[in-house]
């Protein structure tokens, strides 16, 4: 029997570890990829207070489960397979084993949006990423394209240009939704085309991916590029399917919270980005990471 288990090794999750273990709690998370969630597929995170020269998502990622482990959080690589919600003691079932807790953090993230194109699935890994920091190199020296305008759009293609020869940067809207600093920074690369008002409509590829089919929404015109990489940066999607017929979500399948990241069940809270709120960023994500172990704890020792 655990005091708390988290699903998800991602900032909410580690930290709501490094806070619930410090209070005391024996705390078990749950990840079935890899730690950081999200920000490993981020080159270099700048945004993190008192980290000025920036860390990348791996190793941010690192430091906050070791500071966990630190007090005696513990870590488990297995893939959750059900959740059961609906006792005062919660069960986790994984591919190998069953496990027991008095409270749960939801902290699961959300997996990446698609473009829902004919043949986007098959292929993946044959020249369709959603992971520039992941896959870039394999375009050293190549053409590329990315979708996307909002703030992981722009700073991957600032991450591709440093690595392929040419970086397309395509946009469904008249101007892009990232911070105006990496906008300018975007506009001023001299090996970044922008495409605005613009949407992949088509893959041409043989048994790889050799190029993309524009439209510009505006104009209805076509156009062709030949790229043997497109990387795929357009938002996210909860991952709730573990639980979603048992928690409140929001229109969105977002779970809804309140202010203590409490669900509408008790002692199941949720934190991160799986989260319903406007603003997924690491600092909060974290923030909610802390406040759900401290209301996880506070439940624990009136309740148990």
């Amino acid at each position: 029997m655990h005091d708390l288990i988290i699903i998800g090794g991602g900032p909410a999750g580690l930290t709501a570890a490094l806070y619930s273990a410090r209070g005391g709690l024996r705390t078990l998370v749950f990840e079935k990829a890899v730690l950081g969630g999200k920000i490993t597929s981020t080159d270099k995170v700048d945004n993190y207070p008192a980290i000025p020269q920036g860390v990348s998502g791996y190793e941010l990622g690192d430091l906050m489960a070791n500071q966990a482990k630190k007090y005696g959080a513990v870590i488990n690589f297995e893939e959750v397979v059900s959740i059961d919600l609906k006792n005062d003691i919660k069960t986790v079932t994984t591919v190998s084993n069953t496990y027991n807790a008095k409270a749960i953090i939801l902290a699961m993230g959300t997996n990446n949006r698609k473009l829902g194109l004919k043949e986007e699935d098959n292929l993946i890994g044959k020249g369709i990423s959603y992971c520039a920091t992941c896959d870039g190199a394999f375009f050293r020296g190549r053409e590329v394209a990315i979708v996307g305008g909002a703030n992981s759009a722009v700073t991957e293609a600032l991450y591709l240009a440093g690595l392929a020869s040419k970086v397309h940067i395509i946009y469904r809207r008249d101007k892009f939704k990232s911070e105006s600093i990496n906008t300018n920074k975007l506009l001023s690369a001299s090996n970044i085309t922008p495409h605005l008002n613009s949407e992949v409509t088509n893959l041409i590829f043989d048994e790889f991916l050799t190029g993309i089919e524009l439209k510009n929404n505006k104009t209805n015109e076509i156009s062709k590029l030949n790229v043997s990489g497109l990387f795929v940066a357009v938002g996210h999607l909860p991952n709730i399917d573990l639980v979603k017929d048992q928690v409140a979500t929001d229109q969105k399948n977002y779970i809804i919270t309140d202010d203590n990241m409490a669900t509408n069940i008790k002692g199941v809270y949720a934190a991160g980005d799986i989260r319903s709120n406007t603003f997924r960023q690491v600092v909060t994500a974290c923030g909610d990471g802390a406040r759900a172990a401290n209301s996880a704890i506070e439940y624990i020792n009136s309740n148990f």
